[in-house]
């Protein structure tokens, strides 16, 4: 029982159900064309083999900016995505990227996991 994170190449039957518990409108053919499209990047956690959180980025230049962050409603408020943030910054730096862009958001609880991070949305956070 252990938190930890990997960088998706190959899809999983476990990822598809997984991921299609955070969104019902995902499409097993849209999670395909994601890890297959070469500019683009899924980070996920995991939690006793199941996919707690996730994230889906796209490399831009030395960006690389956020299109999805998502943890699991039950697994909200423990460090999950705290923990997917600080291995998604070791990855992007690891990888020579210079900063991450994270999406605008009117979420209340977005908002206040960005301010828990240091993040201004639509604006680069350097590594």
């Amino acid at each position: 029982m252990r938190l930890s994170t990997y960088q998706v190449t190959q899809v999983s039957e476990q990822l598809i159900n997984d991921l299609q518990a955070f969104d019902s409108k995902l499409k097993p053919k849209q999670i395909v064309e994601r890890i297959e499209n070469s500019n683009g990047l899924l980070l996920c956690a995991t939690f006793n083999q199941r996919h707690v959180a996730y994230t889906w980025a796209e490399k831009n230049g030395v960006v690389l900016e956020l299109l999805e962050f998502e943890v699991r409603d039950i697994t909200r408020r423990r460090g999950v995505g705290v923990f997917l943030f600080q291995q998604l910054a070791g990855l992007a730096k690891q990888q020579q990227f210079e900063s991450l862009r994270f999406p605008e958001t009117q979420s209340p609880a977005t908002l206040g996991f960005y301010r828990h991070l240091g993040i201004v949305p639509m604006q680069d956070y350097k590594l």
